[in-house]
């Protein structure tokens, strides 16, 4: 069984590392697909040298690292699906830098993969430790087949909140479904996620905050 990891990134280096230093997470993924670069409309200035992203490589077998500058962020997030269906993946864990993957228990997150494979759904909750909302279930453990993508929405609601298949199902609903053969506040076994802005300057975080606020169909 092939498990991926991808990652959503722009300019948070020592976020980045915190992930990939995380040896549970590395040694049980496959392949981390970062995907770099800064949002289309966006105009602040990186904090960290942009050419120390390219040594990462280097130093971390599993990453493959893609730069896709000015682009939207629906399309940094739809690259990784790509890339995943692209390499056969059987699952592929989604993260930001800011957030990390905890393992807590190897077998029983291997097992609880084993049995998701099984299941109707392509889409699993992941219980997030929020550092402002306390704990959240985040739709971020997707199985194969990868061909659904996030759409460009015209109105207020944010682009990446629903994800489409082929045929016009948003498999997001799928997260929903399974929820209901669990109790409220499940989330897939073995694993939880943390949420963290340690690494991010005040002005970075305000920056993140104005960009969002701008761009509300992100």
């Amino acid at each position: 069984m092939k498990v991926a990891l991808g990652i959503n990134y722009w300019d948070d280096l020592d976020g980045l590392i915190d992930i990939l230093t995380n040896e549970t997470l590395y040694d049980f993924v496959d392949i981390i697909y970062v995907i770099n670069g800064r949002y289309e409309g966006r105009t602040d200035l990186p904090r960290y040298n942009p050419d120390t992203l390219t040594d990462i490589p280097k130093i971390f077998s599993k990453v493959f690292l893609l730069n896709m500058h000015n682009k939207k962020q629906i399309d940094k997030r739809n690259k990784y699906f790509e890339l995943a269906q692209k390499d056969e993946q059987d699952f592929l864990i989604v993260v930001d830098s800011d957030e990390n993957v905890i393992i807590d228990d190897v077998k029983l997150f291997d097992s609880t993969l084993r049995g998701l494979v099984k299941r109707p759904e392509r889409c699993f909750p992941i219980i997030i430790d929020h550092e402002q909302v306390t704990k959240m279930r985040v739709p971020r453990l997707f199985k194969w087949h990868f061909d659904y993508r996030y759409r460009q929405n015209e109105g207020p609601n944010i682009s990446h909140g629903s994800i489409w298949t082929p045929e016009g199902k948003d498999i997001i609903q799928d997260m929903h479904e399974w929820r209901r053969d669990h109790a409220r506040h499940t989330g897939v076994e073995g694993v939880h996620m943390t949420h963290n802005k340690k690494h991010r300057s005040k002005e970075r975080v305000i920056a993140d905050r104005i960009y969002y606020d701008e761009n509300p169909t992100r």
